[in-house]
């Protein structure tokens, strides 16, 4: 885990042994928008690792831009006072395009200024595309707040790819962490033998865009798990 292997590099420069204190930057929390539920399943993974977390919403629930420029604005202040009072060790920004990439470069920027570490998580299925429609300067400006931060996560090898062969990331700061929400504790028992089928529902869009490269639906029956998939991607 990312956020273990921070925690024990810093709390190595901590004179205290009281929690990893990491604040979660991203925008609001709806079901949407909360990374199909990764932030509220990410804080509670964290609960037994001596980690506290907190949520920042950097956007804001307004579509007016100049109050979104306030919620960014107010982040900023917020972990400016967290510094001041010792209270934040790690920030963890979830970064998309668009203006998410801009408010969240100033987030890293503002980080980097207050000497607060980041770990950045890509989370855009077109961020490729939106990278390579900018201008040759915001391109540099963009590949600056990847490499200047002290890991980034990515939800699949075709992001990892994309970030060390076009903004020269290092392998060794990136980790993927695939998009997922926890599911039973154990796989519910099959009868084998009474000859019934098992199906499996999945709920979103496959392919490589997502971090599921291939056919899984061909794949269900080699797995043994299930006999066969139904997919819909609800479009």
């Amino acid at each position: 885990m990312v956020i273990t292997a921070q925690k024990d590099r810093i709390q190595n420069q901590r004179t205290d042994s009281a929690a990893l204190r990491v604040v979660l930057v991203s925008r609001h929390l709806t079901p949407v928008a909360v990374l199909a539920g990764s932030c509220p399943t990410f804080s509670r993974s964290l609960s037994d690792q001596e980690v506290s977390t907190r949520h920042v919403d950097s956007r804001g629930r307004s579509s007016q831009p100049c109050l979104e420029r306030r919620a960014s604005a107010r982040t900023l202040l917020i972990l400016s006072f967290l510094k001041a009072r010792k209270r934040v060790d790690l920030v963890h920004i979830n970064l998309s395009y668009r203006g998410s990439t801009i408010r969240e470069t100033a987030v890293a920027s503002w980080c980097r200024l207050l000497g607060i570490p980041t770990v950045l998580h890509l989370h855009a299925c077109e961020y490729h595309d939106f990278y390579r429609d900018l201008s040759p300067t915001l391109q540099r400006v963009v590949r600056g707040v990847f490499l200047r931060a002290d890991h980034v996560i990515v939800l699949g090898q075709i992001w990892a790819d994309f970030l060390v062969q076009e903004l020269g990331v290092p392998k060794d700061k990136l980790s993927i962490l695939y998009n997922a929400a926890p599911g039973p504790s154990a796989p519910p028992l099959r009868n084998a033998s009474d000859g019934s089928e098992v199906r499996l529902l999945f709920l979103g869009e496959l392919g490589p865009r997502k971090g599921v490269p291939g056919t899984p639906a061909s794949t269900c029956p080699a797995s043994g798990y299930a006999d066969s998939l139904d997919h819909h991607d609800g479009r």
